[in-house]
């Protein structure tokens, strides 16, 4: 008897655990080298890079999709913000300015509801205002503007919350 009931116990505690269909976001890459703007990178670098890109579009999902929603992105080309400081050969120091290029990303994604695809489409994500956000001039992130960037756009395609930080 007392073992029953310790399994009707943790068979109800496992489905409470469980809830909702959660949401997600699944992401892949092309080959790290293919990206406009990743050539001057170590490959290590370059894979730390993705793998933090790839957090952010998990956080933002866990942020943002509703329950059961999954979002397939495959991210095709990255440009960072600014351009590589010429004279430091390894492209650790980046220029920002009004009239270098914005950070810019091109996916495609499917988001899904319960299965079914209810929206599929190729966007290039970009922020051309990026550097009136006054809060990642502080930052020691170097992909922060990539971050604050996607935050926006996610927010406003997929969300319903409110933004967070744009940094």
């Amino acid at each position: 008897m007392r073992r029953t009931a310790i399994a009707v116990f943790a068979g109800l505690a496992a489905a409470a655990f469980i809830g909702p269909a959660q949401a997600g976001v699944m992401v892949s890459f092309l080959p790290a080298a293919s990206y406009h703007d990743f050539d001057a990178e170590a490959p290590a670098v370059r894979a730390s890079m993705l793998n933090e890109i790839r957090q952010t579009f998990e956080q933002l999902g866990a942020e943002y999709l509703k329950p059961g929603q999954n979002l397939k992105i495959e991210v095709l080309d990255i440009t960072r913000a600014g351009m590589v400081d010429p004279r430091r050969p390894l492209g650790d120091l980046r220029i920002v300015s009004s009239t270098m290029p914005p950070p810019r990303i091109k996916v495609q994604y499917a988001l899904m509801q319960n299965g079914k695809t209810i929206l599929h489409a190729q966007e290039t994500i970009a922020d051309i205002d990026y550097l009136q956000n006054t809060n990642a001039r502080f930052s020691s992130d170097p992909l922060v503007y990539e971050k604050a960037t996607l935050r926006d756009w996610f927010a406003t395609r997929f969300g319903t919350a409110a933004p967070g930080p744009r940094y």
